[in-house]
């Protein structure tokens, strides 16, 4: 904590950082969107100018943070919020992400602030695959002629059964023969 000597006092110069996901999930995909939120509190005795906030991954992945002030009075707050960070394969890979950050300004006569390390942790898994259905293949007609019942199959009506006509057509001659012999014999 830089301290600036004027006369027989001293003013404190100090930032307080607090960071966090903006609606935090139990954990992300790849392609997945994250936001983070950034609370800066003057906690010293002296204004801080031209703040900033420095976090290399949000930089690296050329993601914007802004603040809604860029200069507090002593005790005063300030919100920083990052535009949307995208969770990578990488990200996946090492299975979280731990992302940390410093608030960084000046007092006006140029004396360096810097916050303490803040940090904001996600949980990446990585994607199951999709397993593909297989579709059945179109049947193929069989060649081979239709098999013949085998067994105690009951009849349908679509077999000839020759010996039954035969027999039927016996008790019809047979009755025939029957009647001729009645009226012959009246």
């Amino acid at each position: 904590m830089p301290r600036i000597f004027a006369g027989h006092f001293s003013l404190l110069v100090e930032l307080k950082l607090e960071k966090s996901v903006i609606d935090l999930r139990d954990s992300y995909l790849p392609g997945d969107k994250v936001r983070y939120e950034f609370v800066v509190t003057n906690t010293g005795d002296v204004t801080i100018r031209e703040l900033v906030i420095v976090d290399e991954m949000l930089a690296t992945a050329n993601v914007a943070v802004t603040c809604d002030a860029t200069e507090l009075a002593p005790g005063a707050a300030t919100t920083c919020t990052s535009a949307e960070y995208t969770v990578t394969d990488a990200d996946a890979a090492a299975g979280t992400v731990t992302n940390v950050a410093v608030a960084t300004g000046s007092t006006p006569s140029g004396v360096p602030a810097v916050s303490n390390e803040a940090d904001a942790v996600i949980t990446v898994k990585v994607p199951s695959t999709p397993t593909t259905p297989t579709t059945p293949g179109t049947p193929t007609p069989s060649t081979a002629p239709p098999k013949s019942p085998t067994g105690n199959l009951p009849g349908t009506g679509t077999t000839f059964n020759g010996g039954l006509l035969l027999a039927g057509a016996l008790l019809v001659l047979a009755g025939a023969g029957v009647l001729v012999r009645r009226r012959m014999a009246k």
